[in-house]
């Protein structure tokens, strides 16, 4: 189960890399891709698209990373495996779950927009 999910996020992440136009056609239609941020312009459609790009190959390290543990040590249930995936896991999501820094809200130049709602 573990494996299928991962294999199917790697699939995503070569997506990312190769073919960054059909994820932004994705995010596109469901609301919150370039065509809805308000990104008209090649330069900065380009700019997202390399934005893709590098995720992409983040997911692609990481998902390979984890399905080497997940069909070798885990499968063979060594204890250190699961202890090895635990504390990522414990810290990445309530990073996930609040959303970005508050050091992003105290932007204090004119003409840069503040994350801050009013």
């Amino acid at each position: 189960m573990m494996a299928t999910a991962l294999v199917g996020v790697l699939g995503y992440a070569c997506l990312l890399v190769v073919r960054g136009g059909v994820p932004a056609e994705m995010f596109d239609r469901l609301g919150f891709g370039m065509t809805a941020s308000g990104i008209v312009e090649a330069a900065g459609r380009a700019h997202v698209l390399l934005v893709y790009g590098v995720l992409g190959a983040v997911l692609i390290g990481w998902m390979a990373l984890l399905l080497a543990v997940v069909l070798g040590p885990l499968r063979r249930r060594e204890p250190w495996a699961c202890r090895s995936q635990l504390p990522s896991a414990y810290r990445w999501s309530p990073c996930a779950c609040v959303g970005p820094p508050r050091t992003f809200r105290h932007n204090r130049r004119p003409g840069i927009t503040s994350l801050r709602t009013r």
